[in-house]
């Protein structure tokens, strides 16, 4: 599935420089930045556009807060040194490495809803980062010019500290997703539980595994509905079913899948038939 941004999600702005220590972020009450879609979306990435100029390069730290900010909802799991002098989005570049508040990955958050992303910069050598930030009027962000602590320590100060300047920051999101476990040969599937189409929601609402040895009506079902398959290598039938709301007229989906290995990472998406 393709990753969902949302937030800043442009390279438009100010090339800054001299922010130590500095941390940025959007005034939801202004400036929402809202997830994606409906129900639960796993993080994928969280960064900020920016670059090192010269120096000892700095590091930056990133977080993701409700629309108050007084409650830290996810963060990158550890700081970053950004040493590219080519300006790029950097940060925390994969699901693993963001995780939920006081916990581990993944970090989920709910579509639909209004968040406030922050970045912070460190205290050291934080002169030789140059961010992307953009004037977007009045109280449009939240600017602390001390950070402590990095994303948690920055709770109790976001909220008493406007400013114009948003910080070019984005969040990459998918929607959550079902897992299907299989070994001996047979890989994970990882299905959506649901995706929008022409505005409209799908939701997966079963799955079945089949072997392969006979026609549509009659082949032996392999595991029961929505459980998962251990089985020897060879090949195996997977039937979703999934339901859309507003009884539409018919539309031609596109399904896609990916491996992984015992043992090994994730391969590409491939499209089903192709």
């Amino acid at each position: 599935m393709a990753v969902e941004y949302f937030g800043r999600n442009t390279t438009a702005g100010v090339e800054d420089s001299g922010d130590v220590g500095y941390c940025f972020g959007n005034n939801p009450a202004v400036t929402a930045w809202t997830c994606p879609g409906t129900g639960n979306y796993t993080v994928q990435e969280l960064t900020w556009y920016c670059k090192h100029s010269t120096g000892t390069a700095a590091q930056i730290r990133l977080g993701i807060y409700n629309a108050a900010g007084d409650t830290l909802i996810g963060e990158g799991t550890a700081a970053v040194t950004v040493d590219s002098t080519t300006a790029g989005w950097y940060g925390h570049t994969t699901q693993a490495s963001v995780k939920a508040a006081g916990g581990s990955s993944p970090c989920t958050l709910v579509g639909g809803t209004s968040y406030l992303l922050g970045g912070a910069i460190d205290e050291t050598n934080g002169a030789n980062l140059h961010p992307w930030i953009f004037d977007g009027g009045a109280n449009a962000a939240r600017v602390i010019n001390a950070q402590t602590g990095w994303m948690d320590g920055m709770k109790a100060t976001w909220t008493s500290n406007l400013s114009v300047w948003l910080p070019n920051i984005r969040c990459g999101v998918i929607a959550a997703a079902v897992a299907l476990a299989g070994s001996a040969g047979l890989s994970t599937w990882t299905l959506p539980t649901q995706a929008l189409v022409n505005a409209e929601l799908l939701a997966q609402t079963a799955i079945r595994w089949r072997i392969d040895d006979e026609d549509e009506d009659h082949a032996t079902w392999a595991a029961a509905e929505n459980a998962g398959l251990s089985a020897a290598a060879g090949t195996k039938r997977l039937r979703v079913q999934v339901n859309h709301t507003g009884d539409p007229a018919a539309i031609t989906p596109k399904w896609q899948y990916r491996r992984k290995p015992s043992g090994g990472a994730w391969g590409d998406w491939t499209t089903v038939g192709s």
